[in-house]
């Protein structure tokens, strides 16, 4: 049977070599300077105080989550969240034990001027 791998090598020596100098060198594995520049920069052109940067959109909606609860915002621990949507939009409520509802589109009919 022939093995088929999923990628070639895609990392070449130099690659690595590079990579170990940046290592070395680093104290932090973060850009923590440019980053705070940046986040100063765009504050000031969305007009806000602070704006904070994160690593990806799945922690964005987490810290989102984390926020709202410890910001007692959210009115007993209940979101509602879409019902066409992914998984990581609605797990970090699940991981910080808030329950969520899930909105689905809602047809209303009147027969005879009755809900049904």
């Amino acid at each position: 049977m022939k093995k088929i791998k999923l990628a070639l090598n895609t990392i070449s020596n130099t690659d690595y070599k590079i990579l170990i100098k940046f290592l070395q060198k680093r104290i932090y594995l973060n850009q923590s300077k440019v980053t705070r520049t940046f986040e100063s920069r765009f504050s000031k052109i969305i007009g806000k105080k602070y704006s904070i940067f994160v690593n990806s959109g799945s922690f964005a909606n987490l810290l989102i989550a984390q926020t709202l609860l410890e910001g007692k915002n959210l009115k007993n621990k209940t979101v509602v969240v879409p019902s066409v949507s992914w998984s990581i939009n609605v797990s970090p409520f699940a991981w910080l034990s808030i329950f969520f509802f899930i909105f689905r589109k809602i047809k209303i009919f009147l027969i005879n001027g009755k809900f049904t």
